[in-house]
């Protein structure tokens, strides 16, 4: 995810999965380009598993990457793309 005002050169690239109900079961940073620290942050699994569980209503509930906001919005926004296109194979608006 690419924010306007700031240049990624490499965005983070995440697998994410989710159960038939939309519960987040696995979340993994596969690749990532950002700086040293936030970039390691995100890698991370101590930091990406806290998503596990979550869902539609409430993945953004998560302790951000201290220091990096762009990091972790991209990363939540990558979330959020999943989510509308999980919720349009369901049949539903993707809202």
């Amino acid at each position: 995810y690419a924010y306007p005002e700031w240049y990624t050169p490499t965005p983070i690239v995440i697998g994410l999965a989710l159960d038939a109900e939309g519960k987040i079961t696995s979340c993994r940073t596969i690749a990532q380009g950002e700086s040293t620290g936030y970039g390691d942050t995100c890698m991370n699994p101590s930091w990406s598993n806290q998503l596990n569980g979550k869902t539609d209503e409430n993945f953004r509930e998560i302790d951000g990457i201290s220091g990096s906001t762009i990091t972790t919005n991209g990363y939540l926004d990558a979330i959020d793309a999943a989510y509308t296109v999980f919720n349009q194979l369901k049949g539903g608006d993707g809202q």
